[in-house]
């Protein structure tokens, strides 16, 4: 009798134990419906997926906190106060026996819900001190700004000004251009924060208002806070001042801004320093202050990477200026620093050399274009026109004649050359080439055959001058 009682027992046993496995297993089956659910905001579904879980399994703290959020999910979408008491009820119950920071967070947003902010700062702290995470940052940041704002309207600014420090403070930098106008509201209560101000050097600058990002920069600077980003900030914010009131033609404002940049960076660690340098010597030069662009732009030579330009851009200068003595004496100066690619240089000052009359050094320039390949035909056509200038003709043949050589279809080349065959007297040769002229460019036949027949004429064949002349009238 005993042991049927003891196996019955045993039986009952079994039976509940697989029962309440079952149960369990149901549960949890339901827990992951109700989770579906809200992924798919189906917030009443979850809510009945969840109920049926803990009914399964009560001491389930996670069902209980997600069926929470469902309710916190309907108070949303029904606008009910209700359910977010229900929410706020299964939520605190969840944290008893489950721990977890997705659940604060979302007590935290509960709270707002309900207009709780002292509880809803309380759970997003502790939900951002388990998880830092941009979210839970995010939500403690506006849960910040709200309470500055509920305190603020309150007349209570001391309070507010806490709460709106903790705002900035925890945003640090991370403004976006929608917060603007917050920021400009916060700078008359917190005009010494850093990164109030900070923030809206950053923001000012993002929408190119420089004249409003120097008011920032400078009252930063005048708070004793000096370091290599903010010293960044304030060169690029001068530059860009200096340079819009040079587009404006108002050069006063302009030097004021770019003459800071020079004298603070004399090393040439900010990348606009050449720019600044460029900009006032062209200031300089526009208000006729020549010595003043020539020294600015000087300041380049005492920089490795910019060894020669000054030079360069002082002999631009004085070549727009229409004084080629100078000119020359400056691209001179360049010349030992010139880029390999910059062979134009030598044609500049070739014809520089021209117009002050040392036609040697001209040749000696132009002869070095001979040696640059896209250059070659360059150097032979200006020595040849030096020397047709000086009546060498002669000479002046060999060089087009080296020209025609790499430009082989070159018509006017052609008819230059044939010119000066008539000069040199060498009537026979300049028939031929002009002939040569009329394949290349039959729209020249009327005009070189008659020029052929006074060439004939010339050598005593008048019925080759006649027939080419009837020629002529004919075309």
């Amino acid at each position: 009798m005993l042991i049927r009682i003891f196996q019955g027992i045993i039986i009952l046993i079994t039976i509940f134990a697989i029962n309440s496995v079952l149960g369990l297993v149901k549960a949890d089956i339901y827990k992951r419906e109700g989770k579906e659910s809200l992924k798919k905001n189906f917030p009443y579904l979850a809510v009945d997926k969840f109920s049926k879980a803990l009914k399964l399994n009560s001491s389930d703290g996670e069902a209980r906190g997600y069926l929470g959020i469902s309710y916190t999910n309907l108070a949303e979408r029904n606008k009910d106060r209700e359910f977010l008491k229900k929410a706020i009820y299964e939520i605190k119950d969840a944290l008893k026996t489950h721990e977890d920071p997705s659940i604060n967070y979302h007590l935290a947003n509960t709270y707002e819900l309900s207009g709780n902010i002292d509880n809803a700062i309380q759970e997003a702290v502790k939900s951002y001190n388990q998880i830092p995470s941009e979210q839970t940052k995010d939500k403690l940041i506006a849960l910040y700004k709200t309470k500055g704002d509920i305190l603020l309207s309150q007349n209570k600014k001391d309070e507010a000004i806490k709460f709106y420090s903790k705002f900035v403070e925890l945003k640090e930098i991370n403004a976006t251009n929608k917060d603007t106008v917050t920021y400009e509201f916060l700078r008359t209560l917190l005009p010494d924060n850093f990164f109030v101000r900070y923030c809206l050097l950053m923001l000012y600058m993002r929408q190119n208002l420089w004249d409003k990002a120097v008011v920032e920069v400078e009252y930063i600077k005048h708070m004793g806070i000096s370091n290599e980003d903010i010293m960044g900030k304030l060169i690029e914010v001068y530059y860009m001042l200096g340079n819009k009131y040079y587009n404006e033609k108002k050069f006063k404002e302009a030097e004021q801004y770019l003459n800071y940049i020079i004298n603070a960076d004399t090393t040439g660690r900010f990348c606009c320093l050449f720019s600044t340098i460029h900009i006032l010597s062209l200031i300089h030069e526009q208000i006729g202050n020549i010595d003043k662009a020539v020294e600015t732009w000087l300041k380049l030579e005492s920089f490795d990477t910019q060894k020669g330009q000054g030079y360069y851009h002082i002999g631009s200068m004085f070549n727009r200026k229409l004084n080629p003595q100078k000119a020359v004496e400056f691209f001179e100066k360049y010349l030992p620093f010139r880029p390999h690619s910059d062979t134009g240089i030598f044609l500049m000052l070739g014809n520089l050399y021209e117009q002050i009359g040392v036609i040697d050094k001209a040749l000696e320039m132009y002869k070095k274009l001979e040696n640059i390949d896209s250059y070659e035909w360059q150097g032979h056509y200006y020595i040849g026109l030096l020397y047709e200038k000086k009546e060498s003709w002669a000479d002046a043949l060999v060089e087009f004649e080296n020209v025609l050589k790499i430009k082989p279809e070159d018509s006017q080349m052609l008819l230059k050359i044939g010119q000066l065959y008539e000069r040199v007297g060498n009537n026979k040769r300049a028939i031929e080439i002009y002939r040569n002229v009329i394949v290349l460019d039959p729209l020249k036949e009327s005009q070189l055959s008659l020029l052929i027949s006074k060439l004939y004429e010339k050598m005593g064949e008048r019925e080759k001058a006649l027939f080419l002349f009837k020629k002529t009238k004919v075309l």
